[in-house]
């Protein structure tokens, strides 16, 4: 029996040669599994063992340096320890070293003094705890397989690529080489290519339309387990039986069936998507009656339903949903009405009702959703007075008002919303001289769009100067004229300014050089001449200017 100091010396000396032979006997048919290669152990000229599997080393720390590994009372604790940590090193991707280093407590000194001559089966005991380790920690080379808790996925069928390809399909690779994304815009019959699919087998993203889509092709589409995004835009052949084959796709997130020719009852079949988030039903025929088959998903958080059939009646199948995003644009049936329930969704962010029948008091409690940050109503039937209720949105960054009924009183309002970034308030005819220097408070404005309000004249526009943080700024057909090119060369960070049709001359247009940000200007029907052009061109290199 060692000593103390022995022991500690022990661990710290390379396998032996007997002992390599010795663990060859006990498991010869997978040598290899143990870093135990026809180099053998420690054999790197560096004074270190080191294991194939790095989970071994737990396993190995507390037997390094005994006559057999698994006959003392150490190196079946140092065993048993090595077992528990590679499993948990394979749960945990905890490293070899760590492991080793639990293993390695039980060597601690005076374990060896307990007395094993009882234990006769000790060695076939190891053996065994020694094989189920392996199996524990099997994988890939090196310890990774399971451990590195990726999932084994199969390479591409390069037949099934090269198929796909040469039918038209646009195909986009992932790191591994592998078609995460297919596109196809099909005008003829492509059954045969879409057999090719199955050969596919970590595909995320898939983009199908065109005429040559029929529902009793698609089929394949089963085999895409991995699919997360579905885009039928423009499929208007396909149908319910294409939603029929969607419903078995577990990991499915966005369904986009714009303009795509599904019935009401076709609908029924998205309810088995557990895992989907968002739904685009823009440009369909979905009623009320098909739209409350998403009553109780759950999952869902984004409902389009622009230019649909909805009305307000379909508002109480979503009422109950985790709402972030809804867009009811161009839903002459979505009136007031619909607002009591809508301002019942307070987890709603954003919210789209452009060509509806809102009123101001349609919005008497749009104060309720605190998390509201995009607003739009372009030709809503909206004034200052709603827009001063929407004012109690402080969470705004973006608001769309565009050919509502605004006034000056509104825009007074407008001055609350600190977080605001982008403003759209063109057309808006009740806006006078008075009420554009109130926009100067927004400095957090990156987007601001006041085409066609006549208006905005040199005088009120000189008080946007504060606006500094603007990217992108639209004067098209107001009326400033080269006087308030001062005040544009104060807006550095200016990337795109519109200026078509306003009153600015070449004098003036050629000092918009000086604006180190500018990528796009557009000077149509200002009459630029040849000369104004180049010295823009020349001034800002890579400009793109639009001059007709």
């Amino acid at each position: 029996m060692r000593s103390s100091a022995a022991a500690g010396s022990g661990r710290q000396r390379l396998v032996s040669s007997r002992q390599q032979r010795e663990v060859r006997r006990a498991i010869p048919e997978a040598p290899d599994r143990f870093g135990i290669g026809k180099t053998g152990l420690g054999e790197y000229g560096d004074g270190k063992v080191r294991l194939k599997q790095p989970g071994m080393g737990g396993l190995w720390a507390g037997c390094s340096g005994r006559t057999f590994p698994f006959e003392t009372p150490a190196g079946l604790a140092g065993t048993v320890i090595g077992l528990i940590a590679c499993c948990v090193q394979g749960a945990l991707h905890c490293s070899g070293a760590a492991c080793a280093a639990l293993a390695g407590f039980c060597c601690l000194p005076g374990i060896d003094s307990i007395s094993v001559h009882h234990m006769k089966n000790l060695r076939l005991l190891s053996v065994l705890l020694l094989l189920l380790t392996a199996s524990c920690n099997s994988g890939t080379p090196g310890g990774s397989g399971a451990a590195g808790g990726a999932a084994t996925v199969s390479a591409d069928d390069p037949a099934a690529v090269a198929a796909l390809e040469q039918a038209g399909f646009s195909l986009k690779k992932d790191a591994a080489g592998n078609v995460a994304e297919v596109s196809v815009s099909a005008d003829q019959d492509v059954a045969t290519a879409l057999q090719r699919l199955a050969g596919l087998h970590s595909v995320t993203v898939l983009r199908l339309g065109g005429p040559g889509l029929k529902d009793e092709a698609m089929q394949p589409l089963a085999a895409l387990t991995s699919l997360k995004r579905l885009d039928l835009t423009d499929a208007s052949s396909l149908g319910d039986g294409t939603l029929q084959v969607v419903s078995g796709l577990p990991n499915l997130e966005a369904l986009i069936l714009r303009r795509s020719g599904f019935t009401d009852d076709g609908l029924k079949h998205v309810r088995g998507l557990k895992k989907l988030r968002a739904i685009d039903l823009r440009n369909t025929n979905a009623t009320d009656a098909g739209i409350a088959h998403l009553e109780g998903m759950q999952s869902l958080v984004d409902v389009q339903l622009e230019k649909s059939k909805a009305t307000d009646a379909c508002l109480k199948s979503l009422a109950k949903l985790p709402l972030k995003s809804l867009n009811l644009n161009y839903n002459t049936e979505i009136s007031d009405a619909a607002m009591s329930v809508i301002t019942g969704i307070a987890s709603l962010e954003q919210l789209q009702m452009e060509a509806t029948r809102l009123t101001d008091v349609g919005l008497q409690d749009i104060g309720k959703l605190k998390n509201l940050k995009r607003f739009g109503c372009r030709l809503a039937d909206v004034t200052g007075v709603g827009v001063a209720k929407l004012a109690e949105c402080r969470e705004l960054t973006r608001l769309e008002l565009r050919e509502t009924s605004l006034d000056d009183d509104g825009l007074k309002a407008l001055k609350s919303l600190k977080k605001l970034a982008f403003l759209d308030i063109s057309e808006c005819r009740l806006v006078t001289a008075d009420g554009i220097p109130e926009l100067a408070a927004l400095t957090g404005l990156t987007y601001l769009e006041l085409r066609e309000i006549k208006k905005v004249r040199d005088e009120s526009f000189a008080a946007l100067a504060t606006l500094v943080n603007l990217t992108e700024l639209n004067l098209e057909a107001t009326r400033i004229t080269s006087e308030s090119v001062p005040v544009l060369l104060k807006l550095q960070k200016l990337e795109r300014l519109h200026l078509a049709g306003t009153q600015l001359d070449d004098a003036g247009l050629v000092q918009l050089g000086q604006l180190p940000s500018l990528k796009y200007l557009d000077i149509s029907n200002l009459g630029a001449t040849d000369e104004t052009i180049a010295k823009l061109r020349a001034a800002r290199p890579g400009l793109e200017l639009k001059v007709n």
